[in-house]
């Protein structure tokens, strides 16, 4: 049965069957004329003509492919020629064509062997590509370990040669040279030819040793077999079809009219002359400081695309972002410029980059990773404060949701993972119970044990990179060009981790913004994209020029940052329009609120162009309640939402049967205080128990019989077995969930709006067997999957944090005198200060949300470390200005 990538290859005919092999086979007649010290290049040329023109048109579904792989075959075999006839003819003493060697039970061919008149021997192996170039099937292991070549060393040293070469000749290496590149040593990706002097295995004269060579051969074959490609993929007979770029049919027209037009399908948006800058700066390390609202993704798509159309391999080009979102949006951006069927770079989170190397690698590992989905890790947080004391300071009204105590509790300890001390002198943390709180992450800690963290799939990564150097070195040949988005709020390790990955290269662009570093919550922190230009000689271009706001906006905005006492990157925003000034507004009330957006609306702004941003979610909560008009909150993190569990769970013990695991997962989100009393004899798991408890859990119309309506666990197992018959059922997904939605009364959750979507963009998921897969997957990776709620006509809710990379016509920051450090000693340490900072970074993301209004509501008297003098003070001078 045919995939659909092999369907698409035969549909465009670029499965070229005979094309390879006629390819070779013309290449080794083309090495029997050049041994003839009689012919000519011209002579030879003139019979690649006669060759070239036998190709047959019916290897070929369009028409325009005959003429230019002709084209393109006949421009290898001349550049080949031409370093023969230049390099290797001239010094011959003589030729021996085709030897057979035989060595450690292997087979295979010297193409062509060579006496120098100085006496040396070198062994050419004739292939058609570069190490970095063929498939991972092909590939298999480093070309220090290639076990032809050592096969052809152990032929010379048996046959007197003990001092000969072996070399490898690419025909089908880097078609940007006009000439052969010739390397000597380790492989480099633009490479023709490779001259390995294999000193590893010579005695100290330099002659050959059989013991070492037969020694490298067997770490070779131990290398085969642990770097070998997974089967699913390795295994396809059209691997190395699957990396060529799929032409489409005017593509390869044009190749017959226009020398250039292999390239004319990559049309480059509109640039200013700056990002053109930015755009060409490919080679090397460079640092972007694209300033709020100036094209950053823009600049990113036009540098993919500059490297494509300069011939660069796109799975040679990385691009890390910082959400799942923003890959998905870089991924279609990239997509619109390229023909159909065009391979598109590898655009990943940092995360999910480290995640798959990770399980590529688990051998090498020892252990298959897992990542603790949110609803694992929440239910673990459950029962670790279930059974200890309440904790001072934190806030046990209520229990469920992302405000709510078991959520939060699961984030204060990933913080506390990153840093404790930053942790323990937090001064937002001091009414907590620091040495209770601390038993309970001991407890979390020692529960999560066997799960990864996300912060911790970085982390194995660099250990794996130090314990095995060469999964690291297979994965710098292939990164050729880094670029990585948001640097300004990256980690130590998510630092050492992107530096590690282009050392080799040197490649690397950072983009970010110093200013509007604001996760240091996070362990992210500005200080890598402020070191970047001095630690690696690194270029540097700002991207200042505004395409969103208003300059009025931008002025405010700009004397607002430039107060900071912090080191940063000189920037002056500047705008194209002018518009009204922002406005301050003291002693606002929920009627002050209403009334703004009113005077909006009459502005002829529709709801959802107004953003409220608040620098908490209780704030935005209260206003989701209160407000007159319709509000929406403008992110939420449904993938985490519990429901997603209870149907993971449900889809999976469908398919694989019952689980004691996914029980218990359902059994706690429905009836947690039940799920946790309910008593477990010893050599009993959570399934046994409840067949006990139920009297015969796998009797499904007992279970039913059961009066459930005072048992939540009961209700829980009927819950199941009644969704087990809708999936029976046989129909769609959507249709399934809706219904299985309807037995807990949730028929309308947000979570079906969201699954649906996901069935708009992938149809495969209409089957309930692909939903099953899907479920498990958005729980696996829901703390970087950040999904966004379909805007509305409501007026758009949002913190400071995620409003960042958003825009509105208009922006109300309520709560101003929020954004403020509290110390209740009234003295403040360095450690207050750099909050502050942060503050003033998270202010100014706030603010460049705006596109036209902007507003500063005051609600309560401001204490501490604030900014409410600061705006008042601006605002008053901008209207004394007007």
């Amino acid at each position: 049965m045919l995939c659909e990538k092999k369907e698409s290859l035969i549909r465009k005919g670029l499965l070229r069957n005979q094309q390879p092999r006629v390819f070779m086979s013309n290449a080794r007649k083309l090495i029997d004329l050049l041994v003839n010290s009689k012919t000519t290049t011209e002579e030879i040329m003139k019979s690649v003509d006669k060759w070239i023109a036998d190709y047959d048109p019916a290897w070929y579904q369009l028409e325009a492919q005959l003429p230019a792989m002709q084209e393109q075959d006949r421009f290898l075999y001349e550049r080949f020629v031409n370093w023969w006839m230049r390099d290797v003819r001239p010094l011959a003493k003589s030729f021996k064509r085709y030897v057979r060697w035989e060595a450690f039970g292997r087979k295979g061919t010297i193409d062509c062997m060579c006496q120098y008149t100085d006496g040396r021997v070198e062994a050419f192996l004739i292939r058609r590509k570069n190490f970095e170039q063929v498939s991972a099937r092909s590939r298999k292991n480093p070309m220090e370990f290639d076990m032809d070549a050592i096969g052809a060393l152990c032929f010379l040293a048996k046959n007197g040669c003990e001092k000969g070469d072996v070399t490898l000749v690419f025909l089908e290496g880097d078609a940007r040279n006009p000439a052969f590149v010739v390397e000597d040593g380790q492989p480099k990706s633009n490479a023709n030819v490779m001259r390995y002097r294999y000193l590893e295995f010579r005695n100290p004269d330099g002659s050959l040793s059989l013991e070492k060579l037969e020694k490298g051969y067997r770490v070779a074959e131990d290398a085969l077999e642990k770097n070998a490609e997974p089967p699913y993929c390795a295994a396809c007979s059209l691997y190395d079809m699957c990396k060529v770029k799929v032409f489409s049919e005017e593509y390869l027209q044009s190749t017959l009219t226009e020398k250039d037009a292999a390239n004319s399908h990559y049309k480059l948006p509109t640039f200013t002359p700056i990002q053109k800058q930015a755009v060409a700066a490919t080679e090397g390390p460079v640092i972007l400081s694209c300033g709020p609202g100036s094209g950053k993704t823009a600049v990113l798509v036009g540098r993919t695309l500059h490297l494509l159309k300069n011939g660069v391999s796109p799975t040679a080009i990385l691009l890390v972002t910082f959400t799942n979102k923003a890959a998905g949006e870089l991924k279609e951006r990239i997509a619109s410029y390229l023909s159909d069927g065009g391979q598109l770079p590898i655009v990943s989170t940092l995360n999910a980059l480290g995640y798959d190397i990770l399980l590529r690698n688990a051998e090498s590992l020892g252990f298959e990773p897992k990542v603790a989905t949110d609803m694992e890790k929440m239910q673990i947080a459950m029962q670790v404060l279930s059974e200890m004391p309440p904790i001072r300071g934190l806030n046990y009204d209520r229990l469920s949701g992302r405000g709510g105590l078991i959520a939060r509790f699961v984030e204060m300890c990933e913080q506390y993972h990153l840093d404790a001390e930053r942790f323990e002198n937090d001064p937002q943390r001091a009414d907590i119970d620091l040495k209770a709180f601390a038993e309970a992450y001991e407890k979390f800690s020692e529960a999560t044990q066997n799960f990864i963290t996300f912060d911790d799939q970085i982390q194995m990564c660099l250990k794996l990179f130090e314990d095995h150097p060469n999964v690291l070195q297979r994965y710098q040949r292939q990164f050729e060009y880094i670029m990585v988005d948001e640097f300004q709020d990256v980690s130590g390790d998510c630092a050492k981790f992107v530096y590690l990955l282009a050392a080799k290269n040197r490649n690397l662009c950072v983009v970010g913004d110093d200013d509007q570093s604001i996760y240091a919550f996070n362990g992210g922190s500005n200080r890598y994209l402020l070191a970047f230009a001095r630690e690696w000689g690194a270029k540097q271009i700002v991207i200042d020029e505004n395409f969103r706001s208003t300059q009025e906006i931008l002025s405010m905005a700009d004397a607002v940052i430039s107060k900071s006492t912090e080191e940063r990157i000189a920037k002056k925003l500047t705008a194209s329009r002018k518009g009204t000034h922002p406005i301050f507004q003291e002693g606002c009330t929920l009627l002050d609120l209403n009334s703004t957006i009113r005077q909006l609306q009459s502005k002829g702004l529709a709801l959802n162009e107004i953003a409220i941003i608040a620098r908490t979610n209780d704030a935005l909560e209260s206003l989701h309640q209160a407000l007159e008009v319709p509000t929406q909150i403008a992110k939420a993190y449904s993938c985490a939402d519990p429901i997603y569990g209870i149907l993971r769970d449900i889809y999976s013990m469908y398919y694989h049967g019952l689980s004691a695991q996914l029980l218990y997962h359902m059994a706690v989100t429905i009836a947690p205080d039940q799920a946790f009393e309910l008593p477990i004899d010893q050599g009993e798991n959570f399934l046994t128990a409840m067949d006990r408890y139920c009297g015969g859990i796998l009797d499904k119309n007992h279970v039913l019989e059961l009066d459930g309506s005072e048992d939540p666990l009961i209700t829980c197992v009927q819950v199941m077995y009644r969704s087990f018959w809708i999936l029976d059922a046989g129909t769609t997904s959507i249709s399934a969930i809706r219904r299985i939605l309807g037995l807990m009364g949730l028929e309308s959750h947000i979570i079906l709006q969201d699954i649906s979507e996901a069935v708009e963009k992938k149809a495969a998921l209409q089957e309930n067997a692909e939903m099953e897969k899907y479920l498990s997957s958005v729980l696996m990776f829901a703390q970087t999957s950040r999904m966004e709620t379909k805007e509305a006509d409501a007026v758009q809710l949002v913190t400071a944090h995620d409003s960042k990379g958003l825009e509105w016509r208009a922006v109300i920051i309520w709560e101003v005198e929020s954004f403020r450090v509290h110390s209740r000693s009234r003295t403040y340490k360095e450690s207050d200060y750099t909050l502050f900072s942060e503050y003033r970074r998270l202010l100014y993301v706030a603010m460049t949300r705006a596109k036209e209004y902007l507003y500063f509501m005051q609600t309560k008297p401001a204490t501490g470390l604030n900014f409410i003098g600061e705006l008042r003070s601006l605002t008053s001078q901008e209207k004394d200005e007007e």
